[in-house]
């Protein structure tokens, strides 16, 4: 097996880059509640071409169901653009632990953004 330790006398000729995330919500980037009201569509290493629409370690099904991502099974995997379809869907309706939706979040007057 050859050594794959890297030397500083090597050099680089091809770099590749891939985007293996997207974060998707209603909410501006900027706003305080994002985090909690933005879902992720993730490629997996272990199916290949396959991403899952994640929220905050839950993963949602066609339907919209979220169940905790390690019980996620094959109908939890989708195509890209399946999964992106999926998570737009369901943009406005992410709430973080039971409570407002991203689409209440939204409305909310500016005060109550706190």
């Amino acid at each position: 097996m050859a050594d794959a330790t890297y030397r500083p006398d090597q050099v680089v000729t091809k770099i590749y880059e891939a985007p293996t995330r997207y974060t998707i919500s209603i909410l501006p980037a900027d706003h305080p509640h994002r985090y909690h009201h933005q879902i992720h569509v993730v490629q997996h290493v272990i199916t290949g071409d396959k991403w899952t629409v994640e929220h905050m370690g839950h993963w949602a099904d066609r339907d919209g169901n979220w169940e905790p991502g390690l019980y996620g099974g094959a109908d939890r995997f989708f195509p890209l653009d399946e999964a992106l379809a999926i998570a737009r869907r369901l943009a406005p309706t992410v709430s973080a632990n039971g409570e407002r939706t991203a689409l209440d979040v939204l409305n909310l007057p500016r005060e109550g953004r706190r």
